[in-house]
């Protein structure tokens, strides 16, 4: 059992003691409270190092860095020494892009923002790298209901993009060669030889026009 006690000594007009008032207050359940919520704290801070996700906290409408895990320091291209500082403060890089912004109007809605494939722009050796990402602002409430901060949870998709992007340009080369190419040339897909693409000199040998793109 723990508890909060006040002693009061009760003394007559002479000085004289007579009597010693003690008032006692369980305060077990209070402390055991704090304790497990400290507990919780923690075990949520290290659920945050062991993501293998990149996962950060900021705090206040300041949106000070409080906390971020190795995985979103290593896609910041940033150290440990930007927590406590503010977001544009450890990241000045992003002031002029959507992200302040973003995390303002989060943090006043209490509406979370999911990214998807978003463009960032992130100092990296003193270059500013093309980066993307998907990701979400997800804020944090207090008891009440009130938002006291911003939890980042982000995934790095840069690869994924690019690769895309060097397809889908690989794609138009081939198409625009097939287009440009000054023989009949037509280019089918599956086994039901579905007509991809077919250029106007194929088209004018089979009298026909575009509306056949995508039929057998």
């Amino acid at each position: 059992c723990i508890s909060s006690s006040i002693t009061r000594i009760l003394a007559n007009e002479e000085g004289k003691v007579w009597a010693i008032l003690n008032n006692a207050t369980d305060v077990t359940e209070l402390v055991k409270s704090k304790l497990k919520h400290q507990q919780s704290e923690a075990l949520f801070r290290q659920m945050i190092y062991d993501a293998p996700v990149a996962i950060g906290i900021l705090k206040g409408d300041d949106l000070i860095l409080e906390d971020a895990n190795e995985e979103l320091l290593k896609i910041w291209h940033k150290t440990d020494k930007i927590l406590g500082l503010k977001i544009t403060e450890g990241l000045p890089e992003i002031v002029n892009q959507p992200f302040p912004q973003l995390l303002k109007e989060v943090y006043n809605t209490g509406i979370a923002h999911y990214g998807y494939e978003t463009l960032a722009l992130l100092e990296h050796n003193g270059v500013l790298d093309n980066s993307y990402f998907n990701f979400v602002y997800d804020p944090i409430k207090d008891i009440n209901g009130d938002v006291v901060g911003i939890m980042i949870v982000a995934n790095e998709v840069t690869d994924q993009v690019k690769d895309r992007y060097s397809y889908i340009e690989s794609e138009d080369r081939f198409r625009n060669l097939v287009l440009d190419n000054p023989i009949a040339t037509a280019f089918y897909e599956t086994e039901d030889i579905i007509i991809k693409i077919a250029n106007n000199e194929m088209l004018k040998m089979w009298g026909k026009d575009e509306s056949i793109i995508g039929k057998s």
